[in-house]
């Protein structure tokens, strides 16, 4: 029989400060720009020139951009029409050219508008909306101007000005250079006018505002930092809204880093006696929740690469996290070496799944020290997930998410209402077994986003294969499936994205790399001095 082995008296382990260069942390961004409202009207006060009937439609052009296009009224001054300029009451430009005048406001009130796609923020589509700022363009709105045509022509003034208003914040200014009386007054109003707003490049410019849907392009990832001594951000958790803490699956040291930085740790900790296990041994460790400040840590819970089963890697453990960064401070409550051990047994569940406890005991085969036919990435157990889900009735419960084996398809999640529980040495007690549809890949990391009130998952293959990685976003309700948010790019060669590190009130999401097998030089990452090991992650923006 396997008994728990449980740490007596709590270690308290202080940290050693290596302080290491950093740098102030980034996200990349990409601006749009707001409605560019406004300004458009003006070109309407460029139109009416034409006699006095010209000067009826200079003061329609101040009751505002439309009235503007009460030029036409201006163009029905056919007694204007003694100069060709006259019979511009349609635009401003004199005759003809006063309809270019018109044209020249909508175009501006387009321009402002086009530089939406903020929500783009690294996704291409974002970019997309820069065509919009083509309507920059409609500055030439100035064009309006040259509406003087005779006398009237002093409308066309309040056109020129509308043209340069139309460029920016109204038409405002465009109205206090109008000689036109009532029109100087709507120029005003020509901040406002409708009439730009209403003109088709106008649309044009919203048109721009659909590269603010790039939002789904938004899945696209930035570079972020690059973090020495190590090559393994297998599995990593936010300390504070600037710091997270690494551990990897080759050591049991933990190392506290400046979030967005390159350099060395801040601090590292090894954790070795605290769970039982010597500083030679490899528990494998794969993903952490945080539940205020106490840490859940998992191990693989799987055999090694020749299918030999190791008993350090079957480590389920707590850290309880005390101090600022970097002065922080760990101490170990308690860590089970059984948790699957309990798993596979149908007495310690709430709801059992009577399939999913026989795919997992077949996996597992604990009976036997060495199956070659069980190696994590051959279809053997392998836990590589594990997230705080908060439910009024189970305000600790832990999801236990696995990259092997799969059921029908579908990723395994466990849940695990009484972690706390576990590593004082009370039994286990699971509660559902729940199967997810990844398009078929597994599970290589997750976390419980407040932010997002969702549980992110990294999805990836079975194998080594080299993607594709997803990223999901899920209730925790075994009713509701996971939701695509996008694919994880910018993964080095040879690396995996295998943690995901989430910060308060950011939609900003860290996904750290495990780059063990990353050639550095001649060799993997994970061969080369320490002083030459790094890994690195990307920021990703989740809606």
């Amino acid at each position: 029989m396997i008994r728990d082995r449980r740490f007596g008296p709590i270690l308290i382990i202080p940290l050693a400060l290596a302080i290491g260069c950093g740098r102030t942390p980034s996200s990349a961004l990409t601006v749009g720009g707001s409605n560019g409202g406004g300004g458009t009207g003006g070109a309407a006060g460029s139109t009416g020139a034409g006699g006095a009937a010209g000067a009826d439609s200079t003061g329609a052009a101040g009751e505002g951009g439309t009235a503007g296009t009460g030029g036409t009224a201006g163009t029905g001054g056919a007694p204007g029409t003694g100069g060709a300029a006259t019979t511009t009451g349609t635009g401003g430009s004199g005759g003809a050219t006063g309809t270019g005048g018109a044209a020249g406001t909508t175009v501006g009130t387009a321009g402002t508008t086009g530089t939406g796609g903020a929500t783009g923020r690294g996704g291409a589509a974002g970019t997309g909306g820069a065509t919009g700022t083509g309507g920059a363009a409609g500055t030439g709105g100035a064009a309006g101007a040259t509406g003087a045509g005779g006398g009237p022509g002093t409308g066309g003034a309040a056109g020129s000005t509308a043209g340069s208003a139309g460029g920016g914040s109204g038409g405002g200014a465009a109205g206090s250079s109008a000689t036109g009386g009532a029109a100087g007054s709507t120029g005003t109003a020509g901040s406002g006018s409708a009439t730009g707003a209403g003109g088709s490049t106008d649309a044009t410019g919203t048109g721009g505002a659909t590269g603010v849907g790039g939002a789904v392009g938004a899945a696209g990832t930035t570079g972020s930092g690059s973090y020495r001594l190590t090559c393994d951000g297998s599995m990593a958790v936010m300390i504070d809204a600037t710091h997270f803490l690494d551990g990897n699956d080759e050591e049991q040291g933990m190392r506290l880093y400046a979030r967005g930085a390159a350099g060395t740790p801040l601090a590292t900790i090894d954790v070795s006696s605290g769970i039982g296990l010597s500083t030679g041994d490899e528990a494998d460790l794969e993903d952490a929740a945080r539940v205020g400040d106490r840490i859940y840590v998992i191990g693989s819970h799987g055999r090694n690469k020749n299918g030999k089963l190791e008993r350090a890697r079957y480590r389920f453990f707590a850290m309880d996290l005390s101090g600022t960064s970097p002065a922080i401070a760990l101490s170990i409550p308690g860590y089970t070496g059984v948790l699957l051990d309990q798993m596979l047994m149908i007495d310690n569940w709430i709801t059992p799944d009577a399939a999913v406890l026989a795919t997992l005991t077949a996996s597992s085969n604990l009976s036997r020290s060495t199956d070659s036919a069980l190696p994590p990435l051959a279809g053997g157990t392998n836990i590589e997930g594990l997230a705080w889900r908060p439910t009024a009735a189970r305000p600790n419960q832990l999801l236990i998410g696995f990259r092997n084996p799969l059921q029908g398809g579908k990723a395994i999640v466990v849940s695990l209402p009484n972690p706390d529980g576990v590593v004082a040495g009370v039994t286990a007690q699971f509660g559902e077994a729940m199967l997810l549809d990844l398009g078929g890949l597994s599970i290589r990391g997750m976390t419980w986003s407040p932010v997002h009130g969702a549980i992110l998952m990294i999805a990836g293959p079975q194998t080594d294969a080299a993607g594709p990685f997803r990223l999901f976003k899920w209730s925790g309700a075994a009713a509701d499936p996971p939701i695509a948010v996008g694919d994880i790019t910018g993964v080095p060669t040879g690396s995996a994205p295998e943690s995901i590190v989430v910060y308060p009130s950011s939609h900003d999401v860290q996904i750290v790399f495990d780059q063990g097998d990353h050639v550095i030089g001649s060799s993997v990452c994970k061969d080369n001095a320490e002083a030459n090991q790094v890994f690195g992650d990307v920021t990703m923006y989740v809606p």
